[in-house]
């Protein structure tokens, strides 16, 4: 019985770390990198969280696209919708007038 505790003990201990990191996007901007949690791709606007990554670089939303594989991220969709996955990198690319989200 004690070993049917632990091993579902340890267990969902690995599920919900499992869990919580399938949440965490890289961002990264030159040399730059952080790493932001999500809560679900397929509710999390694209717009919502370009906002928290202008928030993490202490930028301002028009200054600069979110960018995965060099291809500008929709800004009507979710992150999901928007083909982003766990274990992506999003590149947060300058611009002198980002239309995405303003």
């Amino acid at each position: 019985m004690k070993k049917l505790l632990l091993v579902s003990a340890l267990a969902t201990i690995v599920v919900s770390t499992a869990a919580y990191a399938a949440t965490r996007i890289e961002v990264f901007k030159g040399d730059a990198r952080v790493k932001i949690s999500v809560d679900d791709l397929k509710t999390e606007s694209v717009c919502s969280f370009k906002a928290t990554v202008a928030d993490k670089f202490d930028m301002s939303m028009k200054k600069f696209d979110l960018r995965k594989n060099g291809s500008k991220l929709g800004e009507g969709k979710t992150l999901y919708g928007a083909g982003v996955r766990f274990g992506n990198k999003i590149e947060v690319k300058d611009n002198t007038h980002s239309f995405q989200c303003t």
